[in-house]
């Protein structure tokens, strides 16, 4: 199907375009190959170049984040492997003089604990960032507690951590 005012207008554009100078034609198709040329490398090549020189350094990084994943994974796994250690064994009273003991060794010896029904309440200021993570793997490792409620806050001055923490036996009451 052909357009008849398409047709014209192409027609009178060849006929502009023969009836210039040769030097024009050769000027305008100069430069629209140019721009062509610029397009094509600021949308392919570049882009493709950037990609064929980092790319291999964006995989080992990559490789490197996967591996710390996988790691991070086996040893969560093993932890969930280990059984619940002696809280069926101890009594309420052992658990919580090894529970204040323990707390006060990670967190410091701002820390509090408390026994509460069917579990016990930890609050503490100024623990560190490690502290808490050692603590907290501590408590279902050595003492067999998981804990059920956490609220913390970071101090933005000093870094370290205040807050509470109830816990409870893992799998079944004190």
């Amino acid at each position: 199907m052909t357009r008849p005012w398409a047709t014209g207008a192409w027609t009178r554009l060849r006929a502009h375009w023969t009836a210039g100078p040769a030097w024009r034609r050769r000027l305008l198709t100069a430069g629209l190959t140019l721009a062509v040329l610029l397009l094509l490398w600021s949308f392919v090549w570049l882009p493709a170049w950037r990609q064929l020189r980092d790319g291999p350094a964006r995989q080992a990084q990559l490789l490197a984040a996967i591996g710390a994943v996988q790691r991070d994974a086996a040893a969560l796994a093993a932890l969930r492997r280990l059984p619940d250690v002696g809280a069926t064994n101890q009594t309420a009273e052992s658990l919580s003089a090894a529970l204040h003991a323990r707390s006060q060794h990670w967190l410091g010896t701002t820390a509090r604990s408390a026994a509460l029904g069917d579990g016990w309440e930890v609050a503490f200021d100024g623990a560190s960032s490690a502290g808490l993570a050692a603590w907290l793997a501590d408590l279902r490792q050595t003492l067999g507690l998981m804990p059920v409620h956490l609220q913390w806050e970071r101090d933005p001055t000093t870094g370290n951590w205040r807050g509470s923490a109830r816990l409870m036996v893992a799998g079944g009451a004190p």
